[in-house]
């Protein structure tokens, strides 16, 4: 069983191929911008490398957001026509569950905080449970970081978090995060216990920077 992994929806454009004998291939670009020039270029690369043709992959795992607004569709449009093309399973994953799967195994706690720009900061909190599985404990928030770190400062005090995302550092001056963006190798290996497949639908907790223009009258 082979599963594709595809991230774009921050600054990377990352993607991992897991072969039935558990080998990883996989490429990742820090890249702000070109997702959808890269993306194509990036997997078959990949494909190459293992020497297998698209149609052997079984599941793929993208991730839905939140992030940039156009990163989250090149991700998303990608794995919709190669899982049309080649008829295999699409699972979507949030960019919260995907960072908190990077987690240490000895961590329980877990809070993702993803640098939003405009000065806000994405977050939500998760829990492990004893089978790995990053379990969402509330609702996901975006807040300007110095109402993040106001709300949730009494719960890290109470509590043992790892923190995770690129949002950390904006949120708490002093904490520093290991891993900024997901992991699509940690993602893909995820897949290969996950059987209640959830369709991808992108997830955005604003609007998009961009609007379209209005029409002149």
């Amino acid at each position: 069983m082979a599963i594709l992994a595809i991230d774009t929806c921050l600054e990377q454009c990352s993607v991992s191929l897991l072969l039935p004998d558990d080998q990883l291939v996989e490429q990742c670009e820090d890249r702000i911008r070109g997702h959808a020039e890269r993306l194509p270029l990036m997997v078959r690369a990949i494909l190459a490398k293992a020497g297998m043709a698209a149609k052997n992959i079984e599941k793929t795992v993208v991730t839905t957001g939140p992030g940039s607004f156009t990163g989250v569709r090149v991700g998303l449009a990608f794995a919709r026509g190669m899982a049309i093309g080649q008829n295999f399973k699409l699972h979507g994953m949030t960019s919260f569950e995907a960072l908190a799967l990077s987690a240490p195994a000895n961590a329980r706690n877990i809070l993702t905080l993803i640098d939003a720009r405009r000065g806000q900061v994405y977050g939500q909190i998760f829990t492990r449970n004893n089978k790995g599985q990053a379990i969402p404990q509330q609702d996901p928030f975006v807040e300007d970081p110095p109402v993040a770190a106001k709300r949730l400062a009494p719960m890290l005090e109470n509590q043992d978090f790892c923190l995770l995302g690129s949002g950390i550092t904006l949120t708490f001056p002093d904490q520093a995060s290991p891993i900024l963006y997901p992991d699509t190798a940690i993602m893909a290996r995820h897949m290969k216990e996950i059987t209640d497949i959830t369709p991808p639908d992108p997830f955005y907790l604003r609007p998009p920077d961009a609007k379209p223009k209005k029409p002149l009258n």
